[in-house]
C-alpha cells in the first residue's frame, strides 16, 4: 500500500503557553477525530508530529490513523528551534518515507503543515536550504499572530497563511482545514492523482488568510528578561532593594532546561552551595556540582556538552590540571558563559590559572570588607549600573576579598568599600565571563542585601541569550 506521509511541525515553545497550547491540543484532537471519520483519509493518511521550541523532537513517528495517540503538548522554555525540527523532518523524510525504486512505487509524496507564533532563534538557514532538497508534496505554514516572521516562513514555502490569534475557535478551523485538506489529497490519490498546491487543498476558513505582505516580527517574542518602572515599585526589603521576583533581571522558570557545571572546590565553613542553588532554580536553571574534587575528564566533558555556563570556586591550591584548563578554554571558546570565583589570598589558585590563560588577569590581596554597596556615583565604593546589578539598589560585598589590577579587555562592574575592583567582565566577541573576588557573599550572610537576586541575575547574563538571538 502506498501511504500519503503527513507531517504536522507545531511550535511549543514558551510564548504558547496558556491559551494557545490549549488550543493547539484541542485542535489536534479534532484533527485525528475527523480524519478518523473519513475512509479515504483511514486507509492512506499517516500522521506524524514534530514539536520545536527549547529543543525539536519528534514525539509522534509516521503513524497511521488506527494507531494514532493524541500527545499532550506542553509549552515551555525559550527560544524557537524550527531549523532543528526541519532537520528532523528532512531526515525523517528520508528515512520514513517510503522512496520509488525502479521495481516498486513508494509513497505518496508527503504534505506538511508548520505552525509558528515567532521567529527560529537556532541556525535555521542551513536546515531550511537543506529541506528545500527533499522529496516532499505541499508544505504550508501558518504564522500566528504580528510576532510571527513571515519573511522566514516564505523562504521554507510559498505557501504561508495566518491566523491573527490563537485561541480554541481559531486553532479549531485551522485544523479542520488541515483535516479537509488531507481527506481531499486521499481521495485525489484513490484516482491515482496527487495534490501539487494550496490551490488544491480545502478552502482555507475566513478567520485564516493567506499572506500577501510578509513581515519581519519582533525579536523578542520569546524574551526571557523581566522589565520596570522602578518608579512605581513601591515594595522594598529591609535594605532597601525592590522586592519580588518580578524585579530579578530574568523572569522565574524562563531558563528551564539549562544546565549551570559547578566546580566547588573550596567547601569549607560550611559552604555547601545550597543557598545559590535554591536561587537559581527559581530561574529554571538545574545544576550539577562537584565538590572538593574535579571529576574524571570523561565526565567533565560530557557535562559541559549538556551546559550552559560554568562556575569554579576556587581552593588553596590548584586542584585542574592542564587538561582540565584546555576543556574549560575551548568550553568559554565556544560562547559558553564561565564563572571564576576566587576570595582573599590564597583562595584563588585555580581561578587564577585560568583566567591568566584566557584574559592574562588575576586577583590578588586580601581587603576586609563586610559592607552594603549602593551604586556607584564617583570614583570610590559601589557597582556599575548593568543588566547584573539589574533590580540592586544595595549589594553585600562579602567579609574578605580579592582585587583586581591591569584589566586589559575586562570592565569593572563591582569596586569594594576600600575603593579596589573585586569584581569584572568579559564581554567580547560573543563571549562572556565573570572573574569575582568576593565568593563569601554565597554562604556568609546571604540575606544581607541583593544576593540572591545578583547570582540569579549573572547566570541569566552568562546564559548570553541577546547574542544567540543575534546568530
Amino acid at each position: 500500500m502506498r501511504r500519503l506521509p503527513i507531517y504536522i511541525l507545531l511550535d511549543v515553545s514558551g510564548s504558547m503557553r496558556g491559551e494557545a497550547i490549549k488550543a493547539v491540543n484541542k485542535g489536534v484532537q479534532i484533527l485525528i477525530s475527523s480524519l478518523r471519520q473519513n475512509p479515504y483519509a483511514l486507509e492512506t493518511a499517516y500522521i506524524s508530529i514534530i514539536t520545536f521550541g527549547e529543543k525539536a523532537e519528534q514525539i509522534i513517528p509516521l503513524t497511521e490513523l488506527i494507531n494514532f495517540q493524541i500527545p499532550e503538548l506542553k509549552a515551555e522554555g525559550i527560544g524557537t528551534s524550527l531549523g532543528k525540527a526541519l532537520n528532523i523532518l528532512t531526515n525523517k523524510l528520508s528515512t520514513e518515507v517510503k522512496q520509488t525504486t525502479p521495481d516498486t512505487k513508494g509513497d505518496w509524496k508527503s504534505i506538511i503543515f508548520i505552525m509558528t507564533d515567532g521567529e527560529p532563534t537556532d541556525d535555521f538557514e542551513i536546515h531550511i536550504k537543506n529541506f528545500k532538497k527533499a522529496k516532499k508534496g505541499v508544505v504550508v505554514a501558518c504564522a500566528v499572530g504580528d510576532d510571527s516572521n513571515t519573511v522566514i516562513l516564505n523562504e521554507i514555502t510559498e505557501n504561508v497563511v495566518e491566523i491573527a490569534k490563537l485561541d480554541e475557535k481559531s486553532a479549531s478551523s485551522y485544523f479542520q482545514w488541515i483535516s479537509d485538506s488531507v481527506g481531499i489529497s486521499s481521495e485525489k490519490i484513490d484516482n491515482g492523482k496527487e495534490v501539487t498546491g494550496l490551490e488544491e487543498l480545502a478552502p482555507l476558513p475566513k478567520d485564516i488568510n493567506k499572506v500577501i505582505d510578509l513581515r519581519k516580527g519582533k525579536s523578542n517574542t520569546n524574551d526571557p528578561f523581566n522589565s520596570f518602572d522602578r518608579q512605581r515599585a513601591l515594595n522594598k526589603d529591609k535594605f532597601g532593594n525592590l522586592a519580588g521576583n518580578e524585579f530579578d533581571l530574568a523572569k522565574d522558570n524562563a531558563f528551564t532546561g539549562y544546565q549551570i557545571a559547578i566546580l566547588h572546590l573550596y567547601t569549607g565553613e560550611g559552604f555547601n552551595f545550597h543557598l545559590p542553588e535554591t536561587a537559581l532554580k527559581e530561574k529554571g536553571f538545574s545544576i550539577v556540582r562537584w565538590a572538593n574534587i574535579p571529576p574524571s575528564i570523561e565526565e567533565f566533558k560530557g557535562v559541559l556538552n549538556e551546559s550552559c555556563q560554568l562556575w569554579i570556586i576556587s581552593d588553596v591550591t590548584c586542584k585542574l590540571s592542564s587538561d582540565y584548563i584546555k576543556v574549560i578554554e575551548e568550553f568559554f571558546n565556544s560562547g559558553k558563559g564561565l564563572y571564576l570565583w576566587g576570595d582573599n589570598v590564597p583562595y584563588f589558585a585555580d581561578s587564577n590559572a585560568i583566567s591568566n590563560k584566557l584574559f592574562g588577569i588575576q586577583m590578588s590581596g586580601d581587603d576586609f570588607a563586610d559592607k552594603v554597596l549602593t551604586k556607584k556615583a564617583n570614583n570610590k565604593s559601589g557597582f556599575i549600573e548593568h543588566k547584573i546589578t539589574f533590580g540592586l539598589d544595595f549589594l553585600y560585598e562579602g567579609i574578605t576579598v580579592a582585587t583586581f589590577q591591569n584589566l586589559k579587555n575586562l570592565t569593572p562592574l563591582i569596586y569594594s568599600s576600600n575603593g579596589n575592583v573585586i569584581n569584572v567582565l568579559y564581554d567580547l566577541n560573543g563571549k562572556r565571563a565573570i572573574l569575582d573576588g568576593g565568593f563569601t557573599r554565597l554562604f556568609v550572610k546571604w540575606d544581607t542585601a541583593g544576593t540572591a537576586r545578583y547570582v540569579k541575575n549573572a547566570a541569566a547574563w552568562l546564559v548570553n541569550f541577546e547574542s544567540k538571538m543575534n546568530k
